[in-house]
């Protein structure tokens, strides 16, 4: 996978995965499917 992990949301042909947190715990994207 890219570093950093965010980068790797801008690829997926599926971009609507929901709410995501990287392994450290640090939310990317919010229940409301907003990126933070």
């Amino acid at each position: 996978l890219a570093r950093p992990s965010e980068a790797v949301l801008d690829i997926l042909p599926n971009p609507d995965i929901g709410p995501f947190a990287k392994e450290d715990g640090e939310v990317v994207i919010d229940a409301s499917g907003r990126r933070v």
